[in-house]
């Protein structure tokens, strides 16, 4: 390196360690600078491939590798800082403030997450814990429950039958008796009892 030039990387990197928005803006940066290689409609001059990553985040001030597929299954030459990103502050107290919230939803939101796959496994382990004799129970009381359920409802659908059987006898009866009192005749008496009957078959 020409030593009148100043290596201004180290005091990049110290300020995006203190400034959250110097920090992003960095990682924003690289990132568009790699998509603009990758998508340029010149591919032979702009190849992805032969861009050092490592070196070009460096030149950038950046203090961690961003997550990109240009990354994948990829080994670069950089080194990062050791420091806890979550920890890096927004100047402007108003961003900083809903920084922390949404850290704390997405936080809680983990826990939440954490805790029903601990709860379901544990009702699984309990489940495949039972004895054998208390499965066996349980589905003997299954079995026992089904089979008491089909026989209520053909007891239901017994009565109901039973039931219109009898509505019918009593309409046939009323018909007779009002045929023998003379109120209707032989051929209405006839024809409402076909009727009757083709109503309730």
């Amino acid at each position: 390196m020409d030593e009148t030039v100043t290596d201004i990387v180290p005091s990049l990197r110290k300020m995006a360690t203190n400034n959250r928005d110097i920090y992003e803006k960095g990682m924003k940066a690289l990132v568009s600078f790699v998509q603009f290689y990758r998508k340029h409609e010149c591919s032979l001059i702009f190849r992805t491939s032969d861009l050092n990553l490592g070196k070009l985040a460096t030149g950038f001030g950046l203090i961690k590798m961003p997550v990109m597929p240009e990354l994948k299954d990829k080994t670069v030459d950089f080194d990062p800082v050791d420091i806890d990103v979550e920890n890096i502050r927004y100047k402007n107290k108003t961003r900083e403030k809903e920084r922390k919230r949404k850290l704390q939803e997405r936080k809680a939101s983990c826990e939440d997450v954490a805790q029903q796959a601990n709860a379901k496994k544990k009702k699984k382990q309990e489940r495949n814990s039972v004895p054998w004799s208390k499965n066996k129970e349980r589905k003997t009381n299954r079995e026992k429950r089904k089979a008491r359920r089909e026989f209520m409802k053909k007891q239901r659908q017994q009565h109901l039958q039973e039931r219109k059987e009898l509505e019918e006898l009593a309409r046939e009866a009323s018909l007779l008796k009002k045929f023998r009192s003379g109120k209707i005749t032989k051929v209405e008496f006839d024809s409402r009892v076909r009727i009757e009957d083709q109503v309730y078959d």
